[in-house]
């Protein structure tokens, strides 16, 4: 999973469209902590999920829904790119199809 994340970040960070949400951000933490939250919250992992709540952790950045799209995108595609299963990449994208609300705009 690491990997993944990683690759994501990478992507992210190289975009454009979203890179400066990430200009003042600590992105080793970022990718710690978005691990953690990928095995253990929305892949359904045994440790039980004690970050911040989306909405809190999103403050104030005001993603778009574009930037929000383009984030799935690159996620995916970082699934994508280490062969993790098609049954996976859906998990994931209908979790982040629907925790959304809690991250737009906020």
């Amino acid at each position: 999973m690491s990997a993944v994340v990683n690759e994501f970040y990478d992507r992210m960070i190289k975009d454009p469209r979203v890179n400066h949400h990430f200009l003042e951000a600590d992105t080793d933490k970022l990718r710690m902590h978005q691990m953690y939250f990928l095995v253990t919250y929305a892949l359904g992992g045994p440790e039980v999920y004690n970050g911040r709540k989306l909405s809190h952790a999103h403050k104030g950045l005001n993603i778009t829904d574009q930037e929000y799209e383009i984030t799935i995108r690159h996620l995916t595609g970082a699934l994508r790119k280490y062969d993790v299963p098609l049954e996976i990449r859906a998990k994931m994208e209908a979790f982040l199809r629907g925790v959304k609300p809690h991250i737009v705009y906020k």
